[in-house]
């Protein structure tokens, strides 16, 4: 019998604490928001900004955030396009976003820096993540 060693990776993915909600269920978020962004050693930065239509203005849905997060990820213009990131609104009732790198294993890394509002993002004290390699024995 031969033992056959299996590998496992995962993608970075920092998920934030809960972020600052209304109780009308819209971010409790007045202004814009630049971010500066380290995935796997390429930085950049990325806008959130709350003047764009798609969010709606000032107080945006936390889903059309996420939305507009991962165009602005996905932007050519913004140089972090080629990295794979996704985001998304992680869990509805804590209301907290993920982001997540596209390469996967230990080395697999990523940081989300807001330059203001780090609390209404929920992204106090919590601003990176390592991906991860599971090895075991079949």
């Amino acid at each position: 019998m031969r033992l056959q060693e299996e590998r496992y990776q995962e993608p970075a993915t920092l998920i934030t604490q809960p972020v600052a909600m209304l109780p009308n269920g819209r971010l409790a978020l007045e202004e814009n928001i630049t971010f500066a962004v380290n995935v796997d050693g390429y930085t950049g930065s990325i806008e959130l900004d709350i003047g764009d239509a798609t969010l709606g203005g000032e107080y945006p849905d936390p889903a059309k955030v996420a939305t507009y997060l991962q165009s602005q990820f996905d932007d050519s213009n913004n140089g972090l396009d080629f990295l794979g990131v996704t985001v998304a609104l992680g869990d509805e009732v804590a209301q907290t976003f993920s982001f997540s790198t596209g390469s996967t294993g230990g080395e697999a890394f990523i940081e989300v820096v807001p330059a203001s509002l780090s609390e209404t993002m929920g992204l106090k004290g919590v601003t990176s993540a390592f991906g991860s390699t599971s090895t075991w024995v079949d």
